[in-house]
């Protein structure tokens, strides 16, 4: 018999049901061989080329354009799984869409870019950039109107009771990592309350993660001077928690599990994840990481590995074990991954 669990997740990934009035977003089932969902893309010469998804390690083309061309482009961002289909979020020739289990691309009216995807109680949420250059969220393809500035960016999203999060970096003065919310208007961002994380140059927000009400932020702060990778719990207050003395460092996203924090990022151009502090490197090769997601006590972790140091090889770690998810003639990337039980 299957046993019941609850599982908070990520920034960039997640959900399933909704059961009654619980302040719980995630309900599913402990498995022991639960389906991973990874997405990406692949690109020659240029920036990117094509959207790629993969399903246990199944490579799958969202888009097949030519590489090295001129012509059309894909990226896919973000994936998040809800009644066991896979929404994925990401950019068609500077047109923001998305797909649902790798299917026609869905365009989002006045969105140039996807960032990160999110589903709550069946409704789809989408945050980006609007063509204005502005960012934005839209709830099933209409738009929040988030007041910010240009250049302003949004790099994570998550639902928790009804209220719209979202993380990323404002540039209105200086590259300053904050976050929004529109705790007070629940039906649309147009006044969102706007919170910088802290008064030591933060740059910038890459992930944000909501457990039991405590907002949790990943990404990279001065210490002495020096940008190192770092994450906030915002009910101890906006100071961050550095993770590292290293100045080449990053935290790229933010998991907590049972009260466990769980970061992603990347010391010296190593791959690593720490585990309530503790680092643990993932590869000794040129490597970087993007996503994190805890399922039944495994982390999962992905990003891509540079073996010779040049080809980008799309890659995810379990228990720091890795798995290639491609390595063909072009470099790929993995930018989000996501666990799923039956």
């Amino acid at each position: 018999m299957k046993q019941k669990i609850y599982i908070y997740i990520a920034a960039v990934i997640a959900t399933v049901m909704i059961t009654g009035c619980e302040n719980l977003y995630y309900d599913a089932y402990n498995s022991d061989n639960p389906d991973v969902y990874v997405v990406g893309y692949e690109r020659g010469t240029a920036s990117y080329d094509n959207a790629l998804y993969w399903k246990n390690g199944n490579m799958h083309r969202l888009t097949n354009y030519a590489i090295d061309g001129d012509g059309p482009y894909a990226k896919a961002n973000s994936v998040f799984v809800y009644q066991g289909k896979a929404y994925i979020a990401g950019t068609v020739n500077s047109v923001g869409v998305y797909s649902v289990d790798g299917g026609t691309p869905v365009e989002i009216a006045g969105c140039v870019a996807a960032t990160s995807v999110f589903v709550y109680e069946g409704d789809i949420y989408i945050a980006g950039r609007n063509t204005s250059s502005q960012p934005d969220v839209w709830k099933n393809g209409i738009s929040l109107g988030l007041p910010v500035a240009l250049n302003t960016t949004i790099d994570s999203l998550f639902i928790f009771n009804k209220v719209v999060y979202a993380a990323g970096i404002d540039q209105t003065t200086e590259l300053d990592g904050v976050y929004w919310d529109n705790a007070n208007k629940t039906d649309d961002m147009t006044e969102a309350t706007k919170t910088f994380l802290a008064d030591n140059e933060p740059n910038p927000a890459n992930s944000i993660f909501i457990y039991k009400g405590r907002i949790y932020i990943a990404g990279r702060a001065q210490d002495n001077s020096v940008n190192v990778a770092c994450y906030w719990d915002l009910s101890t207050g906006n100071t961050p928690i550095f993770l590292s003395t290293v100045g080449n460092s990053y935290a790229s996203s933010i998991f907590v599990s049972e009260g466990d924090v769980y970061v992603a990022g990347s010391v010296s151009s190593k791959a690593v994840y720490w585990e309530n502090g503790q680092i643990n490197y993932l590869s000794d090769s040129v490597s970087y990481t993007k996503s994190i997601f805890v399922y039944n006590n495994d982390v999962y972790v992905a990003g891509w590995v540079l073996p010779d140091g040049d080809h980008e090889v799309a890659t995810y770690w379990k228990n720091g074990e890795a798995i290639t998810l491609y390595d063909g003639t072009y470099n790929t990337q993995a930018t989000s991954i996501f666990v799923s039980g039956d």
